[in-house]
């Protein structure tokens, strides 16, 4: 539970801080660069040997810490000027080189999805 909480307050304190450009090409490269191990969007390094464990989000749903951070990293797109569901999965291959698994695009794209709850 408190490796949801530390999540969770991370994400407020850091969700807003990475700086926009009006240049699309420079605001997928800073989000690479900043989802990077260290990174302001780096919502993976705190949960390292921890992924699989679970954190009660409401009461009665459970969610593990990866999905966690993988929907906090699909809302943090949004926040940071990404308008599309595609572009965020661009975004993915470019940087992890791959596409992403089917669990991975869910919650990165209910991430994305919740960019009007605030």
């Amino acid at each position: 539970m408190k490796y949801f909480l530390s999540l969770f307050l991370l994400a407020f304190f850091v969700i807003d801080t990475v700086a926009q450009t009006p240049d699309s090409v420079s605001l997928r490269k800073l989000i690479i660069q900043h989802s990077k191990e260290g990174g302001k969007l780096d919502f993976f390094t705190g949960i390292k040997g921890k992924e699989t464990v679970g954190s009660q989000v409401k009461p009665g749903i459970y969610a593990q810490n990866i999905h966690i951070a993988w929907f906090y990293w699909g809302k943090a797109n949004y926040v940071n000027g990404i308008k599309s569901l595609a572009d965020v999965v661009s975004i993915f291959k470019e940087w992890k080189e791959r596409e992403p698994e089917r669990m991975e695009y869910e919650h990165i794209k209910l991430g994305f999805a919740d960019r009007d709850k605030r």
